[in-house]
């Protein structure tokens, strides 16, 4: 079972996506306080990584960047997520492997989600 880890400080946001989540097998971790981040990261170990770009306090953008250069972080697939559609033209320079708009279709955030699993489970080494 693939787990993912949800960062989004808005609660409604990661409540739906866990729900969705886990009724697609997927095992669910959420993470609201971005002080949290790094600990998590380091003993769920998740395969994916839902990263909202705007958290209170925090530009998402700089903690993805962050995990990208971090040893126990940087190998994990990261999803920015936002309702601007601006952020969309810097996501991919902080590291970030794909991105989904908000608001978003489940079958669409499904997708990228398996799409980075396919890729991942299909990379050498």
């Amino acid at each position: 079972m693939n787990k993912l880890l949800i960062i989004d400080d808005d609660e409604d946001i990661s409540a739906m996506l866990f729900l969705l989540l886990r009724s697609k097998d997927f095992e669910v971790a959420v993470v609201t306080k971005s002080e949290d981040i790094f600990h998590k990261i380091k003993t769920y170990q998740p395969d994916i990584i839902l990263l909202d770009v705007f958290l209170t306090g925090y530009d998402g953008r700089v903690i993805c960047k962050q995990l990208k250069f971090h040893p126990d972080s940087k190998h994990i697939p990261v999803i920015m997520v936002s309702g601007d559609d601006e952020v969309l033209q810097t996501v991919k320079q902080y590291g970030a492997n794909d991105f989904i708009q908000k608001p978003f279709e489940a079958d669409d955030l499904l997708s990228k989600i398996n799409n980075l699993i396919n890729a991942k489970s299909n990379s050498p080494g």
